[in-house]
C-alpha cells in the first residue's frame, strides 16, 4: 500500500488498503473501504479513506495524493505492533 501511495495511484491504493487490513485481521472478511475504517476506529484514516474512493468515484474526480494515507497505515501499523498479544487477533492454529 506504501508504494502506492507513494506513486499517488489511487485505484492501486484502494486495493491494497483492503489487503493490507485483511492481512492484519484475516478472519475479518475485509472487502471495502468502509471495513476497513470501521475496523480501526480511527478519523484520520476514516478521513483519508472518504477522500480515496471520493477520488476514484465522485462525478468529479479530483487529484489524490496518498502522503496521509501512508501515515496514516504507518501510525496504526506502528501501534499494532506496540499491542500485547491479548490485545490482537488470536492466530492459533485451531481456531474456535
Amino acid at each position: 500500500m506504501l508504494i502506492a501511495c507513494a506513486e499517488n495511484d489511487a485505484k492501486r491504493a484502494r486495493t491494497a488498503a483492503i489487503q493490507w487490513a485483511g492481512a492484519l485481521y484475516p478472519r475479518r472478511g475485509i472487502v471495502s473501504l468502509e471495513q476497513v475504517a470501521r475496523l480501526f476506529g480511527d478519523e484520520a484514516l476514516d478521513r483519508e479513506l472518504k477522500s480515496l474512493d471520493e477520488s476514484l468515484f465522485s462525478p468529479g474526480k479530483h487529484a489524490w495524493s496518498g502522503d496521509r494515507l501512508a501515515d496514516c497505515a504507518r501510525r496504526l501499523q506502528t501501534a499494532r505492533r506496540a499491542q500485547s498479544p491479548s490485545d490482537t487477533e488470536d492466530l492459533g492454529l485451531y481456531p474456535q
